[in-house]
């Protein structure tokens, strides 16, 4: 918990601390900081914020979703 967060990989901007505890349970988690950016809009687990690949940037993102592997070939054909 006390690791400093990786910047966001949209937009580079500095990670935000989120969360809290619920009674005996403790939330650990993290969001983008900008809040025009598309990875403010929910929390992560900043262990999986933390633990994504070196190098994930915008691009590597974008190219995984529109992987016809990620969704099928029939979400791709629906959106177009």
């Amino acid at each position: 918990m006390n690791k400093p967060l990786k910047l966001c990989p949209f937009c580079k901007s500095v990670a935000k601390r989120t969360g809290g505890t619920i009674g005996d349970i403790t939330i650990n988690s993290c969001r983008c900081s900008n809040r025009e950016c598309i990875a403010s809009f929910t929390s992560v687990d900043y262990d999986v914020w933390n633990t994504r690949p070196e190098g994930t940037e915008q691009t590597t993102v974008l190219k995984w979703l529109d992987d016809e592997d990620t969704w099928g070939s029939g979400f791709k054909e629906a959106a177009e």
